[in-house]
């Protein structure tokens, strides 16, 4: 079974961009209620930071994915990484169904986004967008043959 997934840059994000200014303001806070800090402006900058950061993650729609490919079956799992969204969700796609995959780009074509339709007997049917946001030029190049889209 070949997979493909984001943890390196799921790490490092995770690290920087919600870790960290969490711990900077959180010290930052205890040191002007010790009164080490004469005044409150660098705790106010830091809360300020970890804000922001936080919206980069929630509007960049940063997710951990990880794809499993096998000759039967596609089997896609992913969670957001903003700290109250804990929907982990997994998709499992069989080559059977004859699946039709489309990477579109949104905000601003920054974001690239896995479309993935399958007809069935019903109708057809359309999963919710798989943000890819994390992945490397390389890892989306990978993805891109794996699942054969031009």
């Amino acid at each position: 079974m070949n997979e493909l997934d984001n943890k390196n840059a799921t790490s490092f994000a995770k690290l920087w961009l919600i870790r960290m200014p969490l711990l900077v303001f959180l010290v930052l806070l205890v040191l002007t209620l010790m009164e080490v800090l004469p005044s409150a402006i660098w705790l106010i900058i830091s809360a300020g930071l970890f804000i922001l950061t936080l919206l980069i993650v929630l509007i960049g729609r940063l997710h951990y994915v990880k794809f499993s490919f096998s000759k039967e079956e596609i089997i896609v799992r992913f969670f957001h990484l903003f700290p109250l969204i804990t929907d982990y969700q997994e998709i499992l796609i069989t080559r059977s169904d004859d699946p039709q995959f489309a990477v579109k780009y949104s905000l601003y074509g920054l974001i690239p986004l896995l479309s993935i339709t399958i007809h069935t007997s019903q109708g057809e049917a359309v999963y919710p967008p798989i943000p890819l946001s994390l992945l490397s030029k390389k890892e989306l190049q990978q993805l891109l043959e794996e699942l054969k889209i031009s």
